[in-house]
């Protein structure tokens, strides 16, 4: 038997020359380099990706602790010789809540201020108490912030009929630039917005 009947098979170089000891330590040093390399990498993606997911869930936990639910609800109490009825403003959430836009459409129909809206009814004379609403900040206290009031009995009837076709689309942000409108329904969840609608002309402006 020669020499070369139980030893390992010889490998060639490219150019079909029997490869040298130190060319085959070459190769093999270089193959573990690059799976090392791609382990390294794999490493690394993963731990990019659980940075990620960390840095997202506690942005998550962020938003969700400041997270302001404003909704505006009417109020009234009509008797055969007194009258009351207004709006408040709520920030049921847990953090505060700036409002940015607001429309109010009654039949349809945008309305400017309270006066605009008084004049639709057909009392544009009548006394009653408002507040600002776009732009203010409200904080999480649960406590109603009174945007229209009136004690003024033919009014307060004209403004509870009123309501019944008067729709608020009102978006606000959390402190994070977060943005939602408030649901037409205080059972449904705020609809989230990318940014706040820019109504123009047809926006609600006190």
């Amino acid at each position: 038997m020669s020499e070369q009947d139980d030893a390992t098979p010889i490998r060639h170089s490219e150019d079909g020359e029997p490869m040298t000891k130190a060319e085959r330590i070459f190769v093999r040093l270089s193959i573990l380099q690059t799976i090392l390399a791609v382990a390294g990498i794999f490493t690394g993606v993963v731990a990019l990706y659980a940075a990620l997911s960390e840095a997202d869930a506690v942005r998550k936990q962020q938003a969700a602790a400041v997270l302001p639910v404003i909704v505006v609800a009417r109020s009234q109490t009509i008797s055969e010789d007194e009258g009351f009825f207004e709006w408040n403003a709520f920030n049921w959430g847990i953090g505060p809540g700036r409002v940015q836009a607001l429309r109010m459409l009654h039949n349809g129909e945008p309305v400017r201020d309270w006066d605009h809206l008084l004049e639709r009814i057909g009392l544009p004379e009548t006394n009653y108490e408002h507040s600002q609403i776009t732009g203010r900040t409200y904080t999480a206290s649960n406590e109603p912030d009174m945007v229209f009031r009136t004690r003024n009995r033919e009014l307060a009837v004209a403004m509870l009929e009123a309501s019944r076709n008067t729709e608020m689309d009102l978006c606000y942000c959390s402190v994070f630039e977060t943005c939602w409108m408030m649901p037409r329904s205080f059972t449904d969840a705020p609809p989230r917005v990318e940014i706040c609608p820019d109504y123009g002309d047809d926006a609600f402006i006190q």
